[in-house]
């Protein structure tokens, strides 16, 4: 497909002017964005972007605009657990409704399990195939699948059951952005055991790291760490390699970007338009 550039520019109040350098009038237009912070753009600036972007296209008579978003942010709140506490799911739905639809590379659902239920234009796109793909490679003997917390069981439960196993499912308390506490069930036969903890999101690690640290006295033969999207905030990816072989998709740019998944994206896309 035809590549169009999109001309950004910050001023330096913070302020973004956007331009579509291309006629865009009756033609369909793919946004990309994984909302990865760079130096020159936060997360939040990237939010804003894009909705400059897709408002913008709509405007000037684009036919069609859809938004792939390898990485989709502010899933992460989808109930309102204190009196006040804002709901961003149901504000991202609102301010993404323009789109015609909004590709989702494993979203971060927990409570809402239908990617149409938190989205009404969303699609959900599943990467579990690359992974078993990937791990498949690595000629694994005797694998004990791991999911961190009850929400990586959608992805973990399908990776395991390419290999004939049942996965283990940990039960995460988190107390803080920062400290969590995890409760593992008792294994009986974990020792000697290639162990892979799978989640969707990798942010400042403490999930997996404190996954691992319990799962340590069972003397495991290594630790494999996969994350779809690995974030790897505060000094996460270092303090990771210390204990386990880590890798993630390239929805998100990093440096354990082991995991190809842009062909299931465009699978998805060819299928949905």
């Amino acid at each position: 497909m035809p590549f169009c550039k999109l001309e950004c520019i910050k001023f330096p109040d913070g302020e973004l002017n956007l331009r579509f350098v291309e006629d865009v009038k009756g033609k369909d237009v793919f946004l990309v964005q994984n909302f990865q912070e760079t130096k020159q753009l936060t997360l939040n600036d990237k939010l804003v972007e894009t909705l400059l972007a897709i408002y913008t296209a709509k405007d000037i008579g684009a036919r069609k605009v859809y938004l792939i978003a390898p990485y989709f942010p502010y899933f992460r709140s989808d109930k309102r657990f204190k009196k006040g506490q804002c709901v961003s799911i149901k504000v991202m739905e609102k301010l993404f409704a323009p789109c015609d639809k909004v590709f989702c590379t494993a979203p971060h659902l927990h409570r809402i399990k239908n990617m149409s239920k938190a989205l009404k234009n969303g699609v959900e796109i599943r990467v579990e195939e690359p992974i078993i793909k990937y791990l498949k490679k690595k000629k694994l003997k005797e694998p004990l699948f791991v999911g961190p917390d009850i929400e990586s069981l959608r992805w973990v439960r399908v990776v395991a059951k390419a290999f004939g196993q049942e996965p283990v499912v940990a039960r995460k308390t988190r107390k803080s952005a920062t400290e969590v506490i995890v409760t593992l069930p008792k294994l009986k036969s974990a020792k000697g055991r290639e162990i892979v903890i799978i989640d969707d999101i990798i942010s400042t690690g403490h999930t997996m790291l404190e996954n691992i640290s319990q799962l340590q006295k069972y003397k495991p033969q290594k630790f494999i760490v996969i994350g779809i999207h690995g974030i790897f905030a505060e000094g996460a990816l270092p303090k990771l390699k210390k204990v386990a072989l880590v890798a993630s998709t390239n929805t998100i740019s990093n440096r354990s970007e082991k995991i190809d998944v842009a062909g299931e994206i465009a699978k998805a896309v060819r299928e949905n338009i």
